[in-house]
C-alpha cells in the first residue's frame, strides 16, 4: 500500500480540523463519505483506491462508532452521527494533531456520554486532541490541562480539578460574586452536615 500525504511540513506532521458544523455530503452514504474522502483528498492518497480504502474506512467507521449505518445516507443520520462522521472524516487524513471546535454543541447528555470515549481512545491512540470546548463534561472527563479564555484573554491554565474551583474561571462563567456565592453555600452545608454527625 502506498501512501502519499498532502500538506504537512518537512517532518510529516499534519493536522486535521472538526468544527461544530457537521455538515457532510447529505447524498452519499457513510461508506461512501468516509471512502471518498480517503481516496480523493484530505491528507491521504491510496494507489490501490478500492480494496485498501474501503477496509481503512470500514476500520474508521468502526473506531467512531458508526460500523452498524455504514449503508446509511448521510441525510438519514442524527446530528450525533453526522458528527462522528466529520469525525471520521478527519481521522482518515490519519493526523497526529486533531483540533476539535466544539463538536459536542448541539448534543444532548447521552449523546455527549457516548462520544466521551471515541475522544478519549483517539487521545489514546497517540493522536494529541486540542479541544475547544465548553461543555464542561467533556473537559473534566478528557483534558490534562485546560486553558481558560475570558474576552480573548488567558485567565487560568492547569488540570481540570484546579480550573473547576479557580475564582477568575467561575466569576467569568458563572458572574460577579459567584464564586463568593458558591464559597458560602459550600460552607454551609459543611455546617449543616457538622451539626447533623454530632446530633
Amino acid at each position: 500500500m502506498k501512501v502519499s500525504v498532502m500538506g504537512g511540513g518537512p517532518a510529516g506532521l499534519f493536522f486535521a480540523l472538526l468544527l461544530k458544523r457537521a455538515d457532510p455530503s447529505h447524498q452519499v452514504t457513510v461508506l461512501e463519505r468516509n471512502r471518498r474522502d480517503e481516496t480523493w483528498g484530505f491528507g491521504v492518497v491510496f494507489s490501490d483506491a478500492t480494496e485498501e480504502a474501503l477496509a481503512h474506512a470500514e476500520a474508521i467507521a468502526a473506531r467512531v462508532g458508526l460500523a452498524a449505518q455504514l449503508d446509511k445516507l448521510a441525510a438519514n443520520l442524527t446530528v450525533a452521527g453526522r458528527k462522528r462522521l466529520e469525525l471520521a472524516r478527519a481521522l482518515a487524513t490519519g493526523p497526529k494533531l486533531l483540533l476539535l471546535d466544539e463538536v459536542l454543541a448541539g448534543l444532548n447528555p447521552q449523546e455527549i456520554a457516548e462520544v466521551l470515549p471515541v475522544v478519549r481512545a483517539i487521545r489514546e491512540s497517540g493522536v494529541t486532541v486540542f479541544m475547544i470546548e465548553h461543555v464542561m463534561q467533556a473537559v473534566m472527563n478528557l483534558a490534562d490541562t485546560v486553558f481558560v479564555l475570558n474576552e480573548g484573554r488567558l485567565i487560568a491554565e492547569g488540570p481540570p480539578a484546579q480550573i473547576a474551583g479557580d475564582v477568575r474561571v467561575i466569576e467569568a462563567y458563572l458572574g460577579h460574586g459567584a464564586a463568593e456565592r458558591l464559597r458560602r453555600a459550600a460552607l454551609a452545608t459543611s455546617v449543616a452536615a457538622s451539626g447533623d454527625a454530632h446530633a
